[in-house]
This record gives C-alpha cells, sequence and structure tokens, in this order.
C-alpha cells in the first residue's frame, strides 16, 4: 500500500479517487439503513442511506448492462407464420 499513493498521485489520480469516495447523497433523514425499510433494501440491492459516487456508477453500470443483456440475449416466441410451414 505504501507504494501506491506515490504512485496514484504521480499520475494526478489521488484526486480522483477521493472525488470518487465522497458521498453523493444523504437520504438518512428519510430511510436510515438501521430501519427495517433502509435495512430490507439493503440486503435487497446494496442501498445505502450515505453512498459514494463510485457506488452508484458501478450500481448505474450493472444495472445498464443486466438490462442490455437481457434486451439483446431474450428469446423470442416462434412467429405463427413458422409454426404453419412445420405443419406442412
Amino acid at each position: 500500500m505504501k507504494k501506491l499513493f506515490p504512485l496514484l498521485s504521480a499520475l494526478s489520480l489521488l484526486p480522483l479517487l477521493v472525488w470518487a469516495a465522497d458521498p453523493l447523497r444523504d437520504t438518512s433523514g428519510v430511510l436510515d439503513n438501521d430501519s427495517f425499510l433502509g435495512s430490507f433494501l439493503h440486503a435487497l440491492t446494496g442501498d445505502e442511506a450515505v453512498p459514494s459516487r463510485i457506488q452508484v456508477v458501478s450500481h448505474t453500470t450493472t444495472l445498464i448492462l443486466i438490462l442490455a443483456g437481457m434486451r439483446l440475449f431474450r428469446i423470442r416466441p416462434p412467429s405463427p407464420a413458422t409454426d404453419r410451414k412445420e405443419i406442412q
């Protein structure tokens, strides 16, 4: 770990990592992690009352990739015209 920080500083990536680790929003006043619904959402989706920017980016990217994969690989039922050709 001691070698990582000078490398990141040299590459000017340290400010980006600090920015990504900052909290994006604070919904603990509306939906606390210790409440039943907050605990349920955390277990179901990994939601937190104070997520960092990188968490929101990774959750959004994952959701987009899942939806794109579902759309790309969906199974289409055979069309009625195809069924008639097989019968004849």
